[in-house]
């Protein structure tokens, strides 16, 4: 199951695309993960493009299992602020997730350097953390 989504992962999207029809093809395949195909994301995430990253953080908090936090928390430590972003704001979303050590630092260099809207998601994502 794992390369069913690593290839989906993959593909080319336009961004409508991804968001209206992608994410819930990719969070399905979620659905019918086994162990042995989590363990294989969790292993294998962070050795993939920016872009793969992006999307696998961006259906983490669609569906419930535990390693979904781990591969979040993955992704926040990449050098691509555009991963940790994504990783950050599906972990919020995530029940009982707890924040990284030391993301609250990074997360605000990565705000004060953001567009408005990268400003606006991390705001919260902070703000959600900070009640911990």
């Amino acid at each position: 199951m794992f390369s069913e989504l690593d290839d989906y992962l993959s593909l080319e999207f336009l961004p409508d695309y991804w968001y209206d029809v992608g994410t819930g093809v990719a969070s399905a395949m979620l659905i019918c993960f086994d162990n042995a195909a989590w363990d294989a994301l969790i292993e294998q995430c962070v050795s993939r493009p920016a872009a793969w990253q992006v999307r696998c953080a961006e259906i983490m908090d669609l569906v419930p299992h535990p390693a979904a936090e781990k591969i979040c928390v993955k992704l926040m430590s990449t050098d691509s602020g555009d991963v940790v972003v994504a990783a950050a704001d599906s972990l919020r979303f995530i029940p009982g997730a707890h924040f990284p050590e030391g993301a609250a630092g990074r997360l605000g260099a990565i705000s004060a350097d953001g567009s408005p809207p990268v400003r606006a998601v991390l705001a919260e994502v902070l703000a959600r953390f900070s009640e911990q």
